[in-house]
């Protein structure tokens, strides 16, 4: 009753809502990458891991998004907590960006599950090469003019602080998640141009049906907006003998925002090592200009547990008092 109870709360989730696209750093695979969106998943995997992710997105597009995350997370059992480092870095056109974020996590244990609640310390560098840029009343003829007061014709760049802060719910049949990305908003300063950083909101729901003792299945919903528009990926992941799994998603729910199909297949090649491959089949106007998304994806994990355990009793000796 309880599993049914979630599946009809996800298809509500689907039907209720009306998205639209929006810009934001995109990962196909997010219900395997769960720390690059959210802080609070740090220490939920049980043990050190780290992910790498390369997507490189509507291929054939000279200046396409390309992007590389890295990240790494740790329980800290003895503080009832975690800790993750991650890094980031995403280009598109003549801007790009590297990120550096930090984050701590309290996570509380109790017979419902697991309640995480996180906060992000980050320092992004954002670089724009002039060289990339045409402007409408440009010069191009005999050198690089853009006859604009504020674009220069070499690289500018700036560094901008960003807060975020998380919470995350971790069950034996769901998964719950929301965060909140850039609450600062930052004002970045390319020498004479500034760029806001504009605050983000992600939540995900992830639920867990286990069919017989090889196979289990895991739909999943990401939604995504910056308070001004809405998106959403709906992927559907399959797992067979806890090692090989597969997929097939969605990014988007209406004209305004409808992107891709997406792919994915992956396998544990060990206890610690997994590696997964996701192909985004373009469904917007855009497909007859690109030739898909791809995004490699590996995950180390430790599965070993690291400073378990409780703080030793002090015994004082009265012959040294």
């Amino acid at each position: 009753m309880f599993r049914s109870s979630l599946l009809l709360i996800f298809f509500i989730c689907l039907i209720s809502l009306s998205v639209s696209a929006q810009q934001q750093l995109q990962f196909t695979q997010f219900s395997l990458n769960k720390y690059a969106f959210n802080p609070a998943y740090a220490g939920l995997d049980n043990s050190i891991s780290v992910t790498g992710v390369y997507r490189s997105q509507w291929n054939g597009i000279r200046g396409n998004p390309k992007s590389q995350h890295i990240s790494g997370h740790v329980p800290l059992y003895y503080l009832n907590g975690a800790m993750g480092l991650g890094i980031q870095n995403e280009r598109y056109g003549g801007l790009s960006r590297t990120h550096f974020n930090a984050s701590y996590s309290y996570i509380l244990d109790h017979s419902f599950g697991l309640l995480a609640v996180a906060g992000k310390l980050g320092l992004s560098n954002l670089r724009l090469n002039g060289e990339d840029i045409l402007t409408p009343e440009g010069d191009y003829e005999s050198g690089i003019n853009h006859n604009d007061p504020i674009l220069d014709e070499g690289a500018m760049s700036g560094l901008g602080l960003g807060f975020g802060a998380g919470i995350y719910y971790l069950h034996r049949y769901f998964e719950l998640g929301m965060a909140y990305d850039q609450i600062s908003q930052t004002i970045v300063s390319l020498d004479q141009a500034n760029v806001q950083m504009v605050s983000h909101f992600n939540m995900n729901l992830e639920l867990k049906f286990r069919l017989n003792n090889q196979w289990a299945i895991f739909p999943a919903i990401h939604l995504k907006t910056d308070n001004n528009e809405w998106q959403n990926d709906l992927f559907l992941l399959m797992k067979y003998n806890g090692s090989i799994f597969g997929g097939i998603g969605m990014r988007g729910f209406n004209e305004r925002s409808l992107d891709a199909m997406t792919f994915l297949v992956g396998t544990n090649l060990n206890k610690n090592i997994k590696v997964s491959y996701s192909y985004d089949a373009g469904l917007s106007n855009l497909k007859r200009a690109n030739e898909g998304s791809h995004e490699i994806l590996f995950n180390y994990n430790l599965n070993k547990l690291i400073g378990a355990g409780q703080k030793q009793k002090i015994i004082y000796n009265p012959r040294y008092l």
